[in-house]
């Protein structure tokens, strides 16, 4: 007889008969609930292995990163045919322009008398010129108010017309003139036409002297010397210059005195029209040594095409240099002026034996 077996709850077994264990149940015979929740957990795994496995999944874009934009096409993108036609009128505009001031031209030199020989100096001097008047150093020059420093200037800067283009000069005496030689060098035969409000209309003045050669950074200068006008007001030269000083910019930007109706008025062949002069505000950023050997200065004065030759003064109203040329930078947009300064001016100027007032003072607060 087999040992019997006691369950823990000490009832009947499933065939009924107490205090014997049952034998395995057969799966045929497992109850219904039983069936239920097999069901189940097989749904439940079937649905697992779906979620993790089978289910189809977004689709992801992929990231693509754009080209660089290409540069534009020469004319900012304009069709070819356009961009000829802009370049056919403003070679149009160009002629009509150059024979307005042929016109001029003529006009001026019929109305002046000139003695023979006196618009012809020899390089080894200008004769009749102003002695140069040279102010002692332990003086401070007295700094000028806003209304004076626009009178000076105005009296002294003067508005220069050649075939190629407009520029600056300034008076360093009542007859001679000041400018770059990358303007004179494009003045026919070597007249310029010079005007202002203070002269009262327009003059013809003859180139008498010029640097050697107006490369980048090297020495940009030229004399003038006016026919028949007389200047109401010149300026003097100074070597001081500082970082940080203030300076004004004068002279007639193209941009800026576009819009002035006394330039069209004045190349349309009125003798007496004159633009407006431009007045800039700025400080030194540095005086600097050019690749030449020459120092120059660099400011913060706004100057753009047709400052060329004009001064660059201290708040006193001496010519600290001669607004020559800008830089750009097209990636971050920033824009650099800069003036030669006074002391290779001064040596040209010694060179040619034309005299210059030269004020050694500093400027009062400075």
């Amino acid at each position: 007889m087999q040992p019997s077996e006691t369950r823990p709850d000490g009832g009947r077994g499933p065939d009924g008969e107490g205090g014997r264990v049952a034998g395995p149940v057969p799966w045929y015979r497992h109850p219904a609930w039983f069936w239920l929740a097999l069901g189940l957990v097989a749904l439940l795994v079937v649905l697992l292995v779906y979620w993790l496995f089978l289910q189809p999944r977004a689709a992801v874009a992929p990231v693509v990163v754009a080209p660089p934009a290409a540069s534009p096409p020469p004319g900012d993108g304009i069709p070819g045919a356009e961009r000829q036609r802009r370049l056919a009128q403003q070679q149009d505009l160009n002629r009509a322009l150059e024979e307005r001031i042929a016109r001029l031209r003529q006009q001026l030199a019929g109305n002046v008398c000139v003695a023979e020989g006196s618009s012809d100096t020899p390089a080894g001097g200008l004769a009749g010129s102003a002695p140069p008047v040279a102010t002692p150093p332990g003086e401070t020059a007295p700094r000028r108010t806003s209304q004076a420093l626009v009178q000076q200037l105005e009296n002294a800067t003067v508005f220069v017309v050649t075939e190629r283009g407009v520029a600056s000069g300034f008076f360093i005496s009542p007859q001679l003139i000041v400018t770059n030689r990358h303007v004179a060098e494009t003045a026919k035969d070597g007249v310029m036409i010079v005007t202002s409000k203070a002269l009262g209309r327009a003059f013809l003045a003859d180139i008498v002297a010029m640097t050697s050669s107006s490369d980048k950074g090297g020495p940009d200068f030229a004399v003038a010397r006016i026919r028949g006008g007389t200047a109401r007001g010149a300026l003097s030269i100074t070597m001081r210059g500082e970082k940080l000083d203030p300076v004004v910019a004068a002279g007639y930007p193209g941009r800026v005195i576009a819009m002035d109706r006394a330039l069209h008025e004045l190349v349309s062949g009125s003798e007496i029209a004159a633009p407006e002069l431009i007045l800039s505000r700025g400080e030194i950023s540095a005086v600097q040594t050019s690749p030449s050997g020459i120092p120059v200065v660099a400011h913060t004065a706004n100057i753009m095409g047709g400052n060329s030759g004009g001064p660059l003064v201290d708040a006193c109203g001496r010519v600290v240099g001669v607004n020559t040329l800008t830089t750009f930078d097209p990636e971050g947009g920033g824009k650099a002026a800069f003036a030669l300064a006074s002391a290779p001016l001064k040596a040209f100027l010694d060179r040619q034996r034309v005299p210059v007032s030269v004020d050694a003072r500093s400027c009062a607060g400075s």
